[in-house]
């Protein structure tokens, strides 16, 4: 232990002697300014090449009803279909849209309509738009200010305790390893300070491009909003309901039908079975119950044959209705 310990002396006692250095101070502070200048930079350019996308669709979705949407839903599908980062999103959006309706006379009999709400799919987060990836940086500056500054300080207490065992109790010494103490430790303290300004600036100004950033989604939205007819789940299940009470009409007024005629076929079946047995009268013999015997199996055949077509024509109507 005490080897690796004198091992990783020897590798921060260099890092303690140049940070000790009057100039490293103010040198350090620079460089956080300067890199946090350029980290805002790249954030402010992509914050702005996202902001003329989103402009860029609102152009082509433009302020429009319902009917217009419609009428140029082509149009739009196309125009957004050309701009990145948002091809995607319509892309996943149209998945969720029903397309316009029009009459042979290309009135309009429907709007589009959609099932999903736009900003599901047009946010920052699916965009991938914004300068989330320099959100971090503002953390890392405090830790890289707090890091520097209790660098300085090992640096200095070191030089202190060093100073105080050479004065040999000489208060004059002694005064003097405080005040350098006093004079290293403010000086490293340029750096923690200029880290910490900076990750205040940079947070408020990645917040500030982030704002802009959704408030502009959030028009292009409400626009697209505008333009098509939300179905709420409600909506679709009462839309549901009333095709399935239609069929339930339908199926009704089917069986009443088939109910008649089936009646209608057996009473034209029967005629001449009633008419021969008021013909027969009450001499029944012999002959005449073997003949009552035949007219029944006539009639029998006569019942089956005429219902056999209509229950075919029953079993192919309900497997329509089935499929």
């Amino acid at each position: 232990m005490d080897g690796f310990g004198k091992f990783f002396e020897g590798l921060i006692v260099p890092l303690l002697e140049w940070i000790r250095e009057d100039s490293v101070g103010p040198a350090l502070a620079g460089l956080i300014v300067i890199a946090g200048l350029i980290i805002i930079s790249i954030a402010l350019f992509t914050t702005v090449s996202d902001y003329r996308l989103i402009n860029r669709a609102r152009q082509v979705v433009g302020q429009r009803e319902e009917r217009e949407f419609a009428e140029n839903y082509n149009l739009i599908d196309q125009g957004l279909g050309e701009i990145s980062k948002i091809r995607s999103a319509w892309a996943e959006f149209s998945e969720t849209l029903i397309r316009p309706r029009f009459d042979e006379q290309n009135n309009l009999l429907v709007p589009c309509e959609n099932t999903a709400r736009p900003h599901v799919f047009f946010n920052l987060r699916e965009l991938r738009m914004g300068p989330d990836f320099a959100k971090v940086f503002p953390s890392i500056f405090v830790g890289v200010g707090l890091s520097l500054t209790f660098l300085g300080l090992i640096s200095a207490l070191g030089v202190a305790v060093d100073g105080i065992n050479d004065s040999g109790g000489d208060t004059a010494n002694i005064q003097k390893t405080i005040a350098e103490l006093l004079k290293v430790s403010s000086a490293k303290f340029y750096a923690s300070l200029f880290a910490l300004f900076m990750s205040v600036v940079m947070t408020l100004v990645l917040r500030i491009m982030s704002w802009a950033l959704y408030t502009n989604l959030a028009a292009l939205n409400r626009t697209i909003e505008e333009g098509v007819r939300f179905l709420t789940p409600e909506q679709l299940s009462l839309d549901a309901n009333d095709i399935m009470r239609n069929q339930l009409t339908q199926l009704q007024t089917f069986n009443t039908d088939l109910a008649m005629k089936i009646g209608e076929q057996v009473q034209s079946s029967l005629a001449p079975v009633i008419q021969r047995l008021d013909d027969l009268g009450g001499d029944m013999t012999e002959q005449n119950i073997q003949a009552i015997r035949d007219i029944s199996e006539e009639v029998t055949k006569g019942i089956q044959g005429a219902t056999a077509g209509s229950m075919d024509r029953v079993a192919e109507t309900l497997d329509n209705i089935s499929t």
